[in-house]
Order: structure tokens, then C-alpha cells, then sequence
């Protein structure tokens, strides 16, 4: 979007200098006479708009490496040493429930991640098709959204569930029910400066459904397990919002609100944000080598292919 509007502003440019400059007589002048052929002045093609755009933003993306280089020298000179530390901030609830990358990644590296990921839910058949789905329907909610961190955040939750071995706790199963069984389309979303997101699907392509939970709302009850794994939701004073948390019959809680910004970062790890000066001014400069590398765009939808190879 920000090509367009500079083309255009360049365009309009050139378009207003040609109009204020024509002469107001109908005569030739001196000017508009080169070797005896009319020439109109300040005349521009848009091949000329578009190489002029092209010379424009290939300054600014030199003069906006150049000041990054220059101000972290020692990130770029020792780019892999930090990018490894960055890696091993795997135990942050919210970079996994975003879909586990990192701005030091190659797109290409982001691509290949999700396409594991989605090759493995079709594998276990979370992936289905909508006929399938139409058979299953009535023991799901029927409430269809596209957003991937729901999933994320169930699968989160799920598996520091079963690593404290707890019975009290679980998700409810999901399924993704897609148009296409041989691909799917993910929206990649960069305006997060920490890590990237595997946002959501595409809407009228593919949607996720949960499994129907039957109980009341947990009410006001501590959840010590939940904050230690991360979540939150249910806020400060354990009752915000108590329907996201269902209580069956057989005294089982099941975490029905699973997206993104009900998790903070995880409690599970022993080292903190604040024991990562060094990665925290590494991943603001890998993010913007990030942004230059892809051009700025802050969301972009990517093509997986889902079948194995």
C-alpha cells in the first residue's frame, strides 16, 4: 500500500508541474520546438513514475539498512551468536501460541514451519473437508472463526497440562475444515516488534470449529496451574469473564477461550525478559532487517501446500 500511495503522490507530482506550466497562448514556444518536433514539456511516461518510485525506495531502504548496520555493527558481525540466543527463547507462551518463530528467520524458515505444522494436523485428521465436517457438526459449538492462535493456545495449554500431570484441566478438540484438502492459505502477521503470528486462515476458504463443552462457568475459583502456564483471561481477580472456563459434571475444568491475548509470557522458564538485554535490542534490529527483507509488508498470506512430499 505504500508503493501505491508514493506512486501515486509521484505521479500527481509530475501531472500538477505539467499542467501549471503550459502556456496559456496557443502559440509554440521556443521550448516546445526541439529539432522541429513538438514536445510537450514535463511530459512523463509510467515507466518513468515507476523507475523514478524505484530509485526513490531503493534509497530509503539503503539509508534505513545503512543506519541499522551502523547503529548494531556488533548484531550484524555477530549475527548467528544472537540469533541462537533469540531461538532458545522457546518457553514464552506467547511466541508458541503466535506459532514458535522469530525475527532473526528467513521467511522461507516462517513458510517451512507452518507447512510442518499443518502437514501434521492433516496427518492426524484435523484437517477435514466440509462434507466431513457436515457429519460432526452437532458435537461442535457452530461457531466458525479463522483465528490460528485459538489453536495454538489450545495446543499450548494442552501440553503443559499433561506435563504437570494434571486430570483437572484440558482444551476441547478443534478441527480445521478447509475448501481445499491440497492447500490452505495462512495470514502472517509482522506488526508484532517480539516475533511474528500465523494470525488466521483466509476467511471464506477454511475455518476452525471446537468441540461443544456442556457445563456452567467456573466462577470466581483460583487457577494457579493456568497463570503458571501462562494464561490469563480470566484476569487478575480470577473472575473477569468466568464462561471461559467451563466446569463439567465430573468437576473437570475445560479452557474454552484460547486466542492469543489471553496468555502472557510464561512462568515456566526460569529466566525472564529482563535477563535478555542483549536479545531484546537484537530482536528490534532483527525485526526491522525483517521488515526491510520483506518490504515493509506488515501482513501477508502465504500459500501451504499440504501435501507430503
Amino acid at each position: 500500500m505504500k508503493k501505491y500511495i508514493m506512486a501515486l503522490s509521484i505521479a500527481l507530482l509530475f501531472s500538477s508541474v505539467y499542467w501549471f506550466s503550459k502556456p496559456l497562448h496557443k502559440g509554440k514556444s521556443k521550448e516546445q520546438q526541439i529539432n522541429g518536433k513538438e514536445q510537450l514539456p514535463y511530459k512523463i511516461i509510467a515507466d518513468e513514475i515507476a523507475e523514478e518510485y524505484k530509485r526513490i525506495s531503493n534509497e530509503k531502504y539503503e539509508q534505513r539498512y545503512a543506519e541499522l548496520v551502523n547503529i548494531y555493527r556488533d548484531y550484524e558481525d555477530n549475527w548467528n551468536t544472537y540469533k541462537k540466543k533469540l531461538d532458545e527463547e522457546k518457553h514464552w507462551a506467547k511466541q508458541l501460541i503466535g506459532g514458535n518463530f522469530n525475527y532473526a528467520m528467513t521467511l522461507d524458515e516462517i513458510k517451512q514451519i507452518i507447512k510442518d505444522k499443518f502437514v501434521a494436523m492433516k496427518r492426524k485428521g484435523l484437517i477435514i473437508s466440509k462434507d466431513a465436517y457436515e457429519k460432526i457438526k452437532s458435537s461442535y459449538i457452530n461457531r466458525p472463526n479463522t483465528d490460528l492462535t485459538r489453536i495454538w493456545g489450545a495446543e499450548w495449554l494442552k501440553t503443559g497440562i499433561e506435563l504437570h500431570k494434571n486430570k483437572d484441566y484440558d482444551v476441547p478438540g478443534y478441527k480445521i475444515v478447509s475448501c481445499n484438502q491440497k492447500s490452505i492459505n495462512v495470514v502472517l502477521f509482522f506488526g508484532n516488534g517480539r516475533f511474528p503470528i500465523a494470525s488466521r486462515l483466509k476467511k471464506k476458504e477454511a475455518f476452525i470449529d471446537f468441540v461443544k463443552i456442556i457445563g456452567h462457568p467456573a466462577g470466581s475459583k483460583p487457577h494457579p496451574l493456568l497463570l503458571k502456564l501462562g494464561y490469563v483471561d480470566f484476569g487478575a481477580s480470577q473472575a473477569r469473564d468466568a464462561n471461559i472456563i467451563q466446569e463439567i459434571s465430573t468437576g473437570k475444568y475445560f479452557v474454552v477461550d484460547l486466542e492469543i491475548k489471553g496468555f502472557q509470557h510464561s512462568e515456566i522458564g526460569q529466566r525472564k525478559l529482563y535477563e535478555y538485554p542483549v536479545q531484546e535490542s537484537f530482536a528490534y534490529y532483527a525485526y526491522q532487517k525483517f521488515l526491510l527483507s520483506n518490504e515493509d509488508e506488515l501482513e501477508i498470506t502465504i500459500k501451504i501446500n499440504l501435501e507430503e512430499e
